[in-house]
């Protein structure tokens, strides 16, 4: 099957697939070494590892989606009754 670009869908989507996992580790990379550079560079005292910056960017990130869910039900509450 060839896309109206002439590639084929399974070679996009292999080369696609090949940068997730890099970008990825590059992103959990970042989220563990946070606490070391927190102790280091500024001698303070930390104390939560990676797991709990993980936890706490993915509690954050859900709740914004869901205030963001809310304000469009009630946009469209206000649609479908004017």
């Amino acid at each position: 099957y060839h896309t109206p670009c002439g590639n084929s869908s399974p070679s996009r989507k292999k080369h696609g697939h090949s940068r997730m996992p890099f970008i990825g580790a590059c992103g959990l990379t970042i989220v563990a070494v946070v606490p070391f550079f927190f102790n280091g560079v500024f001698r303070a005292s930390v104390s939560f590892g990676g797991t709990s910056l993980i936890i706490i960017v993915s509690v954050v990130l859900e709740t914004i989606k869901q205030i963001e869910s809310q304000m469009l039900v009630r946009n469209y509450r206000g649609f479908l009754n004017d």
